[in-house]
């Protein structure tokens, strides 16, 4: 699994489907063969260019003000993100942060409870992103037919 690391590559995804969703986080994403999202190497030739699963993570200072919270979640996606990056196949993702989690539920910024809360929740986005990809897939493939010649005798 790679990183998103250029602004335009979150702009992109961020600009795509939402896959996903949960009551903290939401999952943006789009095919990874979309042009422009994967920057080759000089000299790399089209046909040897692999498109694998990209992730990319936005937390808002609104939603996550402390800095280790931030980071202790960060880990914590990336490293869900890895556990699914089979089952998500070549998809540029973005996890975004889109609530805070309680302060009164969760008042220390890096205590187990919140990394179990949200690894927990982390692996359900992760399942239903998943399944939504396939199913995308599955219609991209139908409905790009591939011609099939007519049997000789």
């Amino acid at each position: 699994m790679k990183h998103l690391t250029a602004q335009r590559q979150f702009q992109a995804v961020l600009h795509g489907k939402v896959l996903a969703a949960t009551q903290h986080f939401v999952v943006h994403g789009i095919p990874a063969s979309t042009p422009g999202l994967v920057i080759p190497p000089a000299g790399t030739p089209p046909d040897a260019i692999l498109f694998e699963h990209l992730l990319g993570v936005v937390l808002p200072k609104r939603c996550a003000r402390r800095a280790v919270t931030r980071n202790a979640l960060r880990r914590q996606i990336y490293s869900v993100g890895d556990d699914f990056a089979l089952a998500l196949g070549a998809w540029a993702c973005v996890v975004r942060l889109r609530r805070e989690f309680d302060r009164t539920l969760f008042p220390s910024a890096t205590s187990q409870a919140l990394r179990c809360t949200a690894r927990k929740e982390l692996q359900a986005l992760f399942v239903l992103a998943a399944k939504a990809a396939a199913k995308i897939d599955l219609a991209r493939r139908k409905r790009v037919a591939v011609p099939v010649a007519p049997l000789v005798p």
